[in-house]
This record gives C-alpha cells, sequence and structure tokens, in this order.
C-alpha cells in the first residue's frame, strides 16, 4: 500500500512538473495538411507568404487560414523566401533576387541578375536587405536601387541563421555559437557559446526575443543581447519545419503541411 501511494505521489509530481514548464498555448489554424507540398515560407506584414512544390506564391491569412494567391507568376526556380519591411524577397537558382510587393504582387529584379549566387542567409531591415555569403563576408543592399556595400571582415562563413531585432543583426554561427552584429560596420561580439545552438532547427524573433525550436521539439527562448536563456516547453511536428513570427505570436508550419498558432 505504501508503494502505491509512493507511486502515486511521484506520478502527481512529474505530471504537475511538465504542466507546469509549458508555458505556452498553441492551436490549429485552417485544416489539417492545407499547406501540403509548401517550399519555402516566411511572415510578412502579419500574413503568411509560401511556395509550394508547384511554384505558386501563396497569401495566408492568419485569422482564418484563408488563402489567395500573391500573382500569377511562377516561382518554381525559387530557393530562398524572406519577408520584413513590405517586401517579400525570393534568391532564384542562377542568384538573382527578386522583391515582390505583398499585396500587390508586382516584382522586379535586385541589382544585375546571379550577383547573389553565393548568398547562404539574409533577413529585410528597413529598406535593406542583409546577407551573408558563403566566404563568411555580410553585405547591406538597398532594395530600392539594388546597390549593395560589404560590412566588416569577412568573419562568417557558415553561417546557419540570420535574424533582426533591437536594432542588431544575430547570427547563428557554424560552431553552434550566436553572434550579434552590428548594422553599420559588421562588427560582432558573441553572447550564446559553442555549442549552444546546435539542435536548433528553426528560429524566429520578437521584441528582442530570440525563439529558437529544436530537434526534440523544445520551444526556447532567448533575451538577446543579455543571452539568458529559458525553456517554454515541447511541441510536436513533422520535418521540415518553418517557425515564423507575426505580431506577438508564432506559427510553426510543419513538414505534414498543417500551420499553428502558438501564443506566448
Amino acid at each position: 500500500m505504501t508503494r502505491k501511494k509512493t507511486f502515486f505521489f511521484f506520478y502527481c509530481l512529474f505530471f504537475y512538473t511538465c504542466l507546469a514548464a509549458q508555458t505556452f498555448n498553441s492551436k490549429p489554424i485552417g485544416q489539417s495538411g492545407n499547406w501540403s507540398g509548401t517550399r519555402l515560407a516566411t511572415t510578412c506584414n502579419g500574413a503568411l507568404y509560401s511556395i509550394d512544390t508547384t511554384g505558386k506564391f501563396i497569401r495566408t491569412n492568419l485569422s482564418t487560414g484563408e488563402k489567395s494567391a500573391v500573382n500569377d507568376q511562377h516561382y518554381g526556380n525559387s530557393i530562398r523566401l524572406w519577408g520584413g519591411g513590405k517586401n517579400l524577397f525570393t534568391l532564384e537558382k542562377d542568384g538573382s533576387l527578386y522583391r515582390t510587393h505583398p499585396e500587390t504582387g508586382q516584382w522586379s529584379i535586385l541589382g544585375k541578375a546571379g550577383d547573389w549566387i553565393n548568398t547562404m542567409q539574409a533577413v529585410p531591415v528597413y529598406g535593406y536587405l542583409y546577407s551573408v555569403e558563403k566566404n563568411g563576408t555580410l553585405y547591406a543592399t538597398n532594395v530600392n536601387t539594388g546597390n549593395y556595400i560589404a560590412l566588416g571582415k569577412p568573419d562568417f562563413a557558415g553561417c546557419g541563421a540570420l535574424y533582426e531585432t533591437g536594432g542588431s543583426l544575430y547570427l547563428g554561427g557554424a560552431s553552434g555559437n550566436l553572434l550579434q552584429v552590428s548594422e553599420a560596420d559588421g562588427t560582432w561580439k558573441q553572447i550564446l557559446s559553442p555549442q549552444s545552438l546546435t539542435n536548433s532547427i528553426a528560429g524566429a524573433v520578437i521584441s528582442g526575443k530570440l525563439f529558437i525550436l529544436e530537434k526534440d521539439g523544445s520551444l526556447i527562448r532567448y533575451d538577446v543581447p543579455a543571452g539568458s536563456k529559458t525553456v517554454l516547453g515541447k511541441t510536436s511536428f513533422k520535418s521540415p519545419v518553418f517557425l515564423m513570427a507575426a505580431g506577438i505570436k508564432l506559427y510553426l508550419l510543419d513538414g505534414s503541411g498543417s500551420l499553428q498558432e502558438i501564443s506566448l
């Protein structure tokens, strides 16, 4: 009898601890599998934008899950998609960079065809697109003219992710560390040590906070640039997965084609 009571006590304690550790709520948007075939996804101006395997560019209302075509162009050659600053950017297989207006669908090439062939990661910020190339060089591109300049030294080879919040860039390094990088001159300092982000598979930022999704489903918040870490709980998904932010919420789109809203 004593063993049963002891077991029951520890079971309740474990169950309570699991509940207490979950500090976010999630709910599905639209029908399960409604975004099957998604290759690329991002958020911009409070909406979800995605490109599917047929080359269609799709806008999703995040309140209702309603989908509509951005335009009638074919985006089958797009290999990267970034949103922000009232613009959508696609990188093509030939290294050309295009800008698409999220509301009108109007599109145009930026700079010369093929100029971004070595681009690994990018993030749009207030009229500029910051990007990192394979050799580790950080560039700032004027999104109105396509003109670009290199910033600082080529210190960022192996860049795995690039974010922006609070007037700084945050770069996930090849060793699993996190760097805070100046948008003005490319100078940087390390705020998370190597191996900190080794298990990261997706990330997004909201108002000075970096949210990281790990391989085991753990959702982690880092306050940047302080670097303090909070484990928010776990979620389930099917790879590959996109983690995006809109307003004060996160959105997770996974390999099953299902979309969920995460309220923090």
